[in-house]
C-alpha cells in the first residue's frame, strides 16, 4: 500500500534525470579523458630517464579515470533503481514521476546542448595557486621506516 506524505516527498523525475543522463554523461567525460590521456608520451623515446615515471603516472591516472567512469555509470543506475523503488512507496511521487517522464522533452536538462567547457584558469587565479608540502609518514615496508609524502595544497 502506497503512502503519500510531503515529508517523504522526493523529486523522482530529477533522480531519473541524474541517473539516466547526468551521471552517465560525467562518466563518459572521464572515459574520454582516459582515452585522450593514452597519447601522453607518444613520440618520445621510452628509454629517456623520466619516461618510465611519466608513463607510470599516466597509467595510474587512466586507472582512476576508468574507475570513475564505471562508478558514475553504476551510481546513475542506482539512482534510477532508487527512484523506481521509492515510487512503490509514495504513490503521489510516482504519479508525478510518470507525468514528468512523459513530458521529459520539456526538461531543460535533457534538451539543452552540452554547455561549453570553462576557460582554463590562469596562474594568477588565487584559487588555483598551490604550494608543495612534504611530510614523512610511517611506513613499515620502507627500509628507513618512513616514506616521503608530497601534497599540493592551496596557498593561504
Amino acid at each position: 500500500m502506497g503512502k503519500n506524505s510531503d515529508n517523504l516527498g522526493a523529486d523522482l523525475h530529477q533522480l531519473q534525470i541524474a541517473g539516466r543522463a547526468m551521471l552517465p554523461d560525467v562518466g563518459r567525460s572521464y572515459s574520454q579523458a582516459s582515452r585522450d590521456l593514452h597519447n601522453v608520451g607518444a613520440g618520445y623515446d621510452p628509454r629517456q630517464p623520466a619516461m618510465g615515471l611519466i608513463l607510470s603516472f599516466r597509467d595510474q591516472i587512466q586507472d582512476y579515470f576508468v574507475a570513475t567512469h564505471h562508478a558514475m555509470i553504476n551510481n546513475g543506475a542506482a539512482l534510477v533503481t532508487i527512484a523506481k523503488e521509492y515510487a512503490k512507496t509514495d504513490w503521489g511521487a510516482a504519479q508525478k514521476m510518470r507525468e514528468d517522464w512523459e513530458n521529459r522533452m520539456a526538461s531543460p536538462i535533457l534538451n539543452e546542448p552540452r554547455p561549453p567547457m570553462p576557460e582554463p584558469k590562469t596562474s594568477a587565479d588565487e584559487t588555483y595557486e598551490t604550494t608543495r608540502e612534504v611530510m614523512f609518514e610511517p611506513d613499515p615496508n620502507s627500509p628507513s621506516g618512513v616514506v616521503e609524502v608530497t601534497k599540493w595544497v592551496p596557498k593561504r
